[in-house]
């Protein structure tokens, strides 16, 4: 299970070596996920059972993103004039720190770096 805490998103896209990248803030707070991101993505979710992982040591993620009207994510898919909801999946190690994985988000990669930044406070 995920710890409690605080944790910082990186994402790029994958396809481009020197491309554009950015960063989200994530809370996980009793199995429960809020977060966002600088340009208006909301980000909410929850981890889910690891018990189909090949090592036992991971655990899928499901998240929800809701982009602002007029965007344009890291990896060139446009939210529209009304905006977006994204599904996001993913599998993580809730022991790491800091570990990288890949996204599909609209059928194009995303590359997230997860990073672990400390506990929430009191």
């Amino acid at each position: 299970m995920f710890r409690n805490g605080i944790y910082k998103i990186d994402y790029r896209n994958p396809r481009e070596d020197n491309g554009p990248h950015d960063d989200a803030l994530i809370v996980v707070r009793d199995g429960r996920i809020i977060g966002a991101d600088r340009h208006g993505g909301i980000y909410t979710g929850e981890p889910k059972c690891s018990a189909g992982s090949r090592d036992g040591s991971t655990e899928s993620i499901a998240l929800q993103m809701t982009a602002p009207p007029g965007g344009e994510l890291i990896n060139g898919i446009s939210t529209g004039p009304a905006g977006a909801l994204f599904e996001l999946l993913g599998r993580f190690d809730p022991t790491l720190d800091r570990q990288t994985v890949v996204i599909d988000v609209g059928g194009a990669p995303i590359e997230l770096v997860v990073t672990y930044l400390g506990p929430l406070p009191d």
